[in-house]
């Protein structure tokens, strides 16, 4: 069963999602899915298949649209993920899924969306048009993510639509490492998943090893899954086993309790 369209803020028409529940479960724990496309291209409806295996695996997913460069600039896109989060949570009960099992995941741009609305608190400054505490996250599946924003800010491997989204601003580098993944990571953060290619030319490597080590440092529980060879995407037939292996091991682990 699919609901579509279902809006969770009246900022833009952008801040809506499509809701996909396994037939014929009660209460199945949630997917909160967030596509990637350097935070202005793709939508939502370029990755129902990429989300099909979580609901074939008995998980219910959020799949969430979000505010696009040039529609509007960072931190707009960060702001309607938790936006969405808390408000999936707060109607949980008439939407039929389990609101105390959620784990967030997404691929590039929005793993770096996904890891952010699971570790930045309220001084990131994302909650304002949207109130409220953030639930309890089980865990977050970060494939191919950006989590260094700084990095390809102004960094040693700036990209153009970094910048396009930040805007050219003389606090742009501030703004960049504020809205960074690495910024926020802090001892009791939900476990993380790590999935990425160690031939990726769109987001480096060097993302995913950082994150690693950062959360080994602050004793958050993480596993990292290195593909070799693989490039950001799309993926060989062999490397997109290993990922999904990874991932349902992941999730399995999750299904019970959103404790980390």
């Amino acid at each position: 069963m699919v609901h579509r369209d279902l809006a969770y803020g009246s900022a833009s028409a952008s801040q809506t999602l499509d809701l996909h529940v396994p037939p014929d479960l009660p209460s199945p724990p949630l997917v909160v899915f967030v596509h990637g496309g350097a935070w202005a291209s793709l939508t939502r409806h370029d990755v129902e298949l990429t989300i099909a295996p979580f609901v074939t695996a008995g998980w219910a997913v959020a799949n969430v649209e979000y505010r696009r460069t040039p529609e509007a600039r960072a931190p707009a896109a960060a702001a309607d993920v938790r936006c969405a989060i808390k408000w999936i949570v707060r109607r949980a009960p008439e939407l039929g899924v389990d609101a105390s099992r959620i784990v967030l995941a997404g691929h590039s741009a929005g793993a770096h969306l996904a890891l952010l609305a699971a570790f930045a608190d309220t001084s990131a400054g994302l909650d304002a048009g949207c109130p409220g505490a953030m639930p309890a996250i089980a865990g977050v599946i970060d494939w191919a993510g950006i989590t260094d924003v700084e990095d390809l800010y102004a960094g040693p491997n700036v990209r153009g639509w970094a910048r396009d989204w930040i805007g050219e601003l003389p606090d742009g580098a501030e703004i960049a490492r504020r809205l960074s993944p690495l910024t926020w990571v802090h001892p009791g953060l939900p476990a993380v998943l790590i999935v990425h290619g160690d031939r990726d030319a769109i987001v480096p490597i060097a993302h995913a090893l950082r994150l690693h080590a950062s959360l080994d440092r602050a004793g958050v529980p993480n596993e990292l899954v290195v593909l070799p060879g693989a490039g950001h995407a799309p993926l060989s037939p062999r490397d997109a086993a290993t990922s999904w292996a990874s991932i349902m091991r992941f999730l399995g682990d999750r299904s019970q309790t959103a404790t980390p």
